[in-house]
């Protein structure tokens, strides 16, 4: 006779479930109420640029991060660089910056205290500048990861193909890589819609500063809520995004036995 045992995983499961589900009922009231003459003006006077600043932010954050992080993780696959346990570790502690700080420092540094000329960095080109080098890690750490998986044999038929470096990432390894670029560009995403220091700091008019100015500044919390719940249905939209790509892309590997990569010498500069 058998006992049947609860798991639990499943325990912790339900009880997060229902911690959510009482933030959720939090939102259920105040966004049925009667909405404020704060939010018919929000919606003819902000809405539009907090829309347009929110997605160029996003999608400015998203493709630098991109670049630098995919860049690094492939040079650091590819190639043999010297030190390269410490520039792993060294590449990953953005992260522990939070990126209202990076903001203080680098307006700072181009004050004009240190240096001439004075840069203005306070507006959205700098926002999106400060998030991608505090965000890269996540983008950085998958495709990382994603690489040292990969088998040799699949580069030694590319080349032995005629295939060069830039062939071979555009046809090879960037659509190998996809599914854990998306993975990692969700992440980015949703740490850039829930921040507030550097965006207030820098004066941005986005979904996180609109939220706190109707809150506290307007003392509306219909307003409030009702922008809060416009960002938690986009994020929703992105993680079903995100699911829904990751399961078009499905591959696998007709063996178990992966060789690791032959990292290759780094160029000289000449």
């Amino acid at each position: 006779m058998t006992r049947n045992r609860s798991n639990p995983f499943m325990w912790m499961t339900l009880i997060a479930l229902l911690f959510f589900c009482i933030f959720l009922i939090q939102f259920i009231p105040p966004l049925f109420a009667e909405p404020g003459p704060m939010w018919y003006w929000m919606q003819r006077y902000w809405f539009p640029e907090v829309l347009i600043q929110t997605l160029i932010l996003v999608i400015g954050t998203l493709s630098l991060s991109s670049l630098i992080g995919v860049s690094l993780a492939y040079w650091m696959s590819f190639y043999r660089i010297p030190f390269a346990r410490l520039w792993d570790m060294l590449l990953v502690i953005p992260l522990a910056i939070p990126s209202y700080l990076l903001g203080y420092i680098y307006v700072d540094l181009f004050s004009g205290t240190w240096y001439q000329p004075y840069v203005v960095i306070t507006n959205l080109p700098g926002a999106i500048l400060i998030f991608s080098l505090t965000l890269y890690p996540y983008i950085y750490l998958a495709i990382r990861s994603f690489l040292s998986k990969q088998p040799q044999t699949m580069f030694a038929s590319a080349q032995s193909l005629g295939a060069n470096s830039i062939t071979m990432f555009w046809k090879i390894i960037f659509p190998l890589m996809r599914p854990a670029l998306i993975g990692a560009m969700v992440l980015v995403t949703m740490e850039v819609l829930n921040d507030y220091g550097l965006v207030q700091y820098f004066g941005l008019r986005v979904y996180a500063t609109t939220t706190f100015q109707a809150w506290f500044n307007g003392n509306d919390l219909n307003t409030a809520v009702r922008f809060s719940v416009q960002l938690i249905v986009f994020i929703i939209a992105i993680l079903w995004m995100e699911a829904s790509l990751r399961k078009s892309f499905k591959y696998s590997y007709s063996t178990t036995q992966i060789k690791p990569l032959m990292k290759k010498v780094l160029p000289r500069l000449s």
